[in-house]
């Protein structure tokens, strides 16, 4: 559960929405990741959430899902949902994909993912569904 009270709220006593938004951008970034060639990385060009509904505590989960992938910008979104399943926010995120010497020194596909571990380390919990390119994110109760 993320207590909706605390340092994770707003000062109306929700939970603040830099929380979902960093579920979100987690969920699409992972999603994304899985996409790259050998050699590539990619940086967010933009990052836009809506917020559907306010979350006082909630297990939450993100699925992130490519809309458009392009050789060099691509769109992918994110549904933030509670645990009846009810949308509380849905995020889009415009990608731009590096390769060559712009890809040099960033953080390539295998340490992307390799930073899912870490994140599941963190209580959140990634789970890929090879068929879609899809992956949940689930918000643990730290």
């Amino acid at each position: 559960m993320f207590p909706g009270s605390g340092r994770r709220s707003n000062p109306i006593s929700r939970l603040h929405g830099g929380i979902l938004c960093d579920l979100a951008d987690a969920a699409v970034g992972i999603v994304f990741a899985s996409t790259l060639e050998d050699g590539e990385s990619f940086t967010t060009l933009e990052l836009k959430i809506n917020f559907l509904k306010p979350v006082w505590k909630a297990r939450l989960r993100g699925e992130g899902r490519i809309v458009k992938r392009g050789k060099t910008v691509s769109l992918v979104e994110c549904d933030v949902t509670d645990e009846a399943g009810s949308l509380v926010a849905r995020a889009s995120s415009t990608c731009l994909t590096l390769s060559g010497d712009k890809a040099a020194g960033r953080c390539s596909r295998d340490r992307s993912l390799a930073g899912a571990e870490r994140r599941e380390a963190d209580r959140i919990e990634l789970t890929p569904s090879p068929r879609t390119r899809k992956f949940r994110v689930l918000g643990g109760d730290r």
